[in-house]
Formats: structure tokens, C-alpha cells, sequence
């Protein structure tokens, strides 16, 4: 549906790269980066707010580099939400439709897109007396009143509290699925959504895919689950917040598994510690690289348990902090630090403490594997 290709775009100081991009009808997808990795950029040549120096963008298989930004049929929702701050609300929704020839077909539909996102109460309002969860809806009705085929949305969610983030990742989904819709017509029908993003817990709870921009370049295109458990690059293991991260050498190969000797420091001029994880590779040999090791993944146990787990160790607790997603137990396994991920309900039944002995273990088809 949306297609970039070989796009790039140069600044004194910055570039795009060989952006290449294939969006399908309906997708929500996601662009995650770091500030300053190229992601607004990408949107604003959608938009047509700049201009590549090469490549082409397409909508339906037809070039839209040549078409104004009024008639690339899309919708762009800024960070800032750009509402005029001398307008009412209803005037910045009908603003939007100022230009467009068929207006009247467009009015009738306006007040169901307004109770839908529920905005109604907020149509005498300037800006300045908006909360940003407001302004951010208000921004998203004036939007799809346009009825745009693809919705661009920059950072929509980062200056918003918890709560007004569950509910607008509500309503983005809705919009995706067209539940929340702008015209009759448009009723249950998907709308493509390109989401920026350096939030990469947004991107999982919203993508059903996700490209990683690193540097001007995209370094993995794939889904949720792809990126998260097999990242491709050191980069991006540590963007998506993979704690368990060592840098080390494969110094024995077999036809199942790898001998994986952890680095000093995770530094390979500081030596080699006596730590080895059996890894799932039979790739490399003689090769230094990165093993990573998601926190979910680990097991602990008051004592040595008989399991189909290869890798087994003990530990001292280091750290016990509480997170999201459970309690994040941090272990010394002989100058080598290991995070495990576990319930309180856990916490409580292996009656974990600071400076206790531990039993950690894992398998070797949890480890995952990047060469230099």
C-alpha cells in the first residue's frame, strides 16, 4: 500500500540511507529509534514536507513524489499536535476540510468522529485550556476527518501521563481497526497507521510490525516477537532494553551447541572470566561476538535443579527491583551479573534476599547469538 524505496535524503550533518520500506493496507506499523536516528524525517517525505534526493515513494503502486502535500491523501499528526492556538477546537476540526472540493460529503460525517472520540464537550475550547490528552484527541479528529489512507503519527504518546496513554493506545487501535471510522463506508475497514516511536514497549503493545532505524538506517524489519527475541544486531539488543548482554569468544563447537567464555567487563582486551554458557549455534567457531539472554528466560531455585537446562549456575543476589512486568533479580554468578524476570509470588515462595545464594539456569535454546 505505502512503499518507499531506496530512499535517500542528505543534511550537512545527518543522512538517510537506502530507506526501503513495504507497508501493507491496514497495518499498523511501527518506527523505532533513538531521537535523531531519521524517524520524523521518513515521516515528513511521506508527507511530502521534504524531498529525497533519490528513491521514490508510492501509494498503490502509483509515485506520489510529485503530488502536493494536499493531494497525498494523508494525514499527519505532529508531537506538538500543531493546533491553531487562536482557533476553537471546531474551528481547527473544520479547518482541515477549508480546501477540500467535496466539503459538504465530509461535513456530514464530522459529528460522529467527534462523539466517537469523544471531543464534543471540547468544541468551544481554544487549545490553551486543553490537557495534552485532549489536545492529542483533538489533533487525531481533525485528522481523520479528512479521511486519509494513511495516518502518520509522530511520537504521539510521549508527552502524555500513564493513564492517557492506555487510553489513546486504545483509541489508535480502534482507529486501526476501524472501529473508530469516518464514514459509513469506512466502518470495520483497516487503516494503515505508520507510527514513530523510541518507546519500545509502545511499539510491542501496538505494532503488528516494527522497523528499527539506526543512524539514518534501517537495521530490522520484522514482527514483534522477531525483534524482541532475535535481535540482529548489538544495537538493538540494547535499544529494546535486554539486560543479560556479554560480549565473549566461541571457543568450541559441536554439531548442536557452542562454548560461549564471557569477557572481562564485556571488554575482550580484559581477558576471558571462567563463566561458559552453552549457546545454540553451530555457526562459528574461533569468533568473538555477543550472546544475549532475555530476563523471562531464566529460572531460579533454592537449590540445583535436574532439568533439560544445560547452563546451571550459582549466584549471589545482588539486586531485587521491582518492575512492570514482576521483580527483576539480579545475580553474581563469579563476576558475571545475570537478571532474571519472576513474580512476587515467586519472590515470596524462594524467600529471595539481598546477598542470598541462588541457583540460576536456562537453556540453550534461550540464548541468542550475533557474531561481529
Amino acid at each position: 500500500m505505502l512503499e518507499l524505496k531506496s530512499i535517500y535524503k542528505k543534511f550537512p550533518t545527518f543522512e538517510l540511507q537506502d530507506i526501503n520500506l513495504d507497508i501493507e493496507e491496514g497495518e499498523y506499523f511501527v518506527l523505532l529509534g533513538k531521537s535523531g536516528s531519521g524517524k520524523s524525517l521518513i515521516l515528513e517525505l511521506i508527507a511530502g514536507l521534504q524531498t529525497p534526493e533519490t528513491g521514490d515513494i508510492k501509494i498503490h503502486g502509483v509515485s506520489i513524489l510529485n503530488r502536493t502535500i494536499q493531494k497525498r491523501n494523508i494525514g499527519l499528526v505532529f508531537q506538538n499536535h500543531s493546533l491553531f492556538p487562536h482557533m476553537t477546537v471546531k474551528a481547527n476540526i473544520f479547518f482541515a476540510l477549508k480546501k477540500r472540493r467535496n466539503r459538504d460529503s465530509f461535513v456530514k460525517n464530522i459529528n460522529s468522529v467527534i462523539d466517537i472520540l469523544k471531543v464534543s464537550h471540547l468544541l468551544d475550547r481554544y487549545p490553551a485550556t486543553l490537557s495534552l490528552g485532549e489536545s492529542q484527541r483533538v489533533a487525531l479528529v481533525r485528522t481523520l476527518v479528512t479521511n486519509p489512507c494513511c495516518l502518520l503519527l509522530d511520537e504521539p504518546l510521549s508527552s502524555l501521563d500513564t493513564q492517557t496513554k492506555t487510553e489513546i493506545r486504545s483509541l489508535l487501535r480502534k482507529i486501526n481497526s476501524g472501529h473508530i471510522y469516518f464514514g459509513e463506508e469506512n466502518r470495520e475497514k483497516l487503516k494503515t497507521i505508520l507510527h514513530v516511536t523510541h518507546d519500545y514497549e509502545e511499539a510491542l503493545a501496538l505494532s503488528s510490525r516494527i522497523a528499527v532505524i539506526e543512524n539514518g538506517v534501517i537495521s530490522q524489519v520484522g514482527k514483534p516477537s522477531e525483534i524482541f527475541r532475535h535481535p540482529k544486531s548489538q544495537f538493538i539488543a540494547k535499544f529494546i532494553g535486554i539486560k543479560n548482554f556479554y560480549r565473549g569468544y566461541v571457543k568450541k563447537v559441536d554439531k548442536t551447541t557452542s562454548i560461549f567464555t564471557v569477557y572481562k567487563n564485556n571488554n575482550s582486551s580484559d581477558g576471558l572470566t571462567n563463566i561458559d554458557f552453552n549457546i545454540s549455534t553451530d555457526e562459528y567457531n574461533g569468533d568473538s561476538g555477543c550472546v544475549i539472554l532475555r530476563s523471562e528466560d531464566i529460572t531460579l531455585s533454592n537449590t540445583f535443579l535436574d532439568s533439560s537446562a544445560r547452563n546451571s549456575f550459582k549466584g549471589t543476589v545482588t539486586d531485587i527491583e521491582n518492575v512492570k512486568t514482576g521483580v527483576e533479580i539480579t545475580a553474581d554468578i563469579g563476576g558475571v551479573l545475570v537478571s532474571a524476570l519472576i513474580t512476587e509470588t515467586s519472590l515470596n515462595k524462594l524467600e529471595i534476599k539481598l546477598y542470598k545464594e541462588i541457583h540460576i539456569s536456562f537453556k540453550t535454546q534461550a540464548t541468542h547469538f550475533i557474531g561481529n
